[in-house]
């Protein structure tokens, strides 16, 4: 059972062509974590993302299987969350302008703390 109030957690992994450079990398990074201030509420036009961190994997256990940035979003509830994913504009444009062509794959995985 989720604890009560418990924002939804989403974690999204990007295995990146292996022709990308790490520079490239880092700036598709950057222009993601923007995403933070640019994903505006369609009632309140004010960010509505809770909280975005990210970065490339440092791991040593190698079962990255290529995927080699990631990146946790919180959202307050799957409302927010399913505007982000269905609707935002910036989001949506996000995919469109900076992932083709240098994204191979994205894994994404979404819960609540507590739910098993």
């Amino acid at each position: 059972m989720p604890l009560p109030g418990s924002p939804v957690v989403h974690i999204v992994l990007f295995r990146f062509y292996p022709t990308v450079s790490p520079e490239v990398r880092a700036e598709v990074s950057r222009k993601f974590m923007s995403l933070r201030s640019s994903c505006l509420s369609p009632v309140t036009r004010i960010p509505y993302i809770l909280s975005f961190t990210g970065g490339r994997d440092i791991s040593v256990e190698s079962l990255q299987k290529g995927y080699s940035h990631v990146f946790v979003l919180e959202f307050e509830n799957e409302h927010d969350r399913n505007w982000y994913v269905n609707e935002d504009p910036a989001h949506k444009r996000f995919g469109v302008d900076e992932l083709t062509g240098v994204v191979e794959d994205v894994m994404v995985v979404d819960f609540k703390r507590g739910q098993v």
